[in-house]
């Protein structure tokens, strides 16, 4: 899979099962926002996502 050459952050449809995915192809972080905010608690979603 390529690798990013520059420190780039996934966007949009970034959710706790693609974050390995997501570290694989070299991305230096993630924005999770509809992973979090459209869940019925969001603040159990964050925690999961953090445990990734």
């Amino acid at each position: 899979m390529p690798q990013a050459k520059l420190p780039l952050i996934a966007l949009g449809g970034v959710t706790a099962e693609k974050l390995p995915l997501v570290q694989e192809m070299g991305f230096k972080g993630a924005a999770v926002l509809g992973a979090v905010w459209e869940q019925p608690n969001p603040v159990e979603a964050f925690k999961e996502l953090l445990k990734r």
